[in-house]
């Protein structure tokens, strides 16, 4: 029987992010959760450049910093309510970083947004959603951030 236990969220911390956490939010206290929220800063070293390795360590640095700080502000505005949730920021790629949740965490259901920021890389190669859609061993729910409505409200 399928059961959801856990729920992923990998969130890019845009506008986006308030737009699909009502939907996230109905699904962990409809099934009663515990809710993972993921954000991945994308490793810049990864990318070939001329710019120093240090400069990209310290803009490193500041990214995960900013994003540390608008997940704790995310968390402390939008889950106050929320009794059983983990945020966490890592470096690296999104897709890998999100399989590797899913299954160290063993999820059982990850949301995700359709749209979100795209890299030169993204562009070429497909979005983040897209490839986790793909490869997840799970089922992913994907929420258009604009068509969300008044979806819930009768739900």
């Amino acid at each position: 029987m399928f059961q959801v236990k856990k729920i992923l969220y990998p969130c890019e911390l845009s506008e986006n992010v308030r737009a699909i956490l009502p939907v996230v939010l109905f699904f962990a206290r409809k099934f009663g959760t515990r809710l993972y929220l993921l954000h991945v800063v994308e490793e810049l070293a990864r990318w070939e450049t001329s710019v120093p390795k240090f400069y990209i360590e310290k803009l490193q640095a500041e990214a995960m910093e900013f994003s540390q700080k608008a997940m704790d502000k995310l968390c402390e505005e939008e889950l106050k309510d929320v009794q059983d949730y983990e945020k966490k920021i890592v470096l690296g790629d999104a897709v890998l970083e999100i399989l590797k949740m899913i299954e160290s965490e063993d999820i059982h259901l990850v949301v995700m947004g359709t749209h979100g920021h795209k890299s030169m890389e993204e562009k070429i190669f497909g979005s983040v959603t897209d490839n986790v859609v793909k490869q997840s061993p799970v089922p992913v729910l994907v929420v258009n951030p604009y068509r969300i409505g008044n979806a819930l409200e009768d739900a």
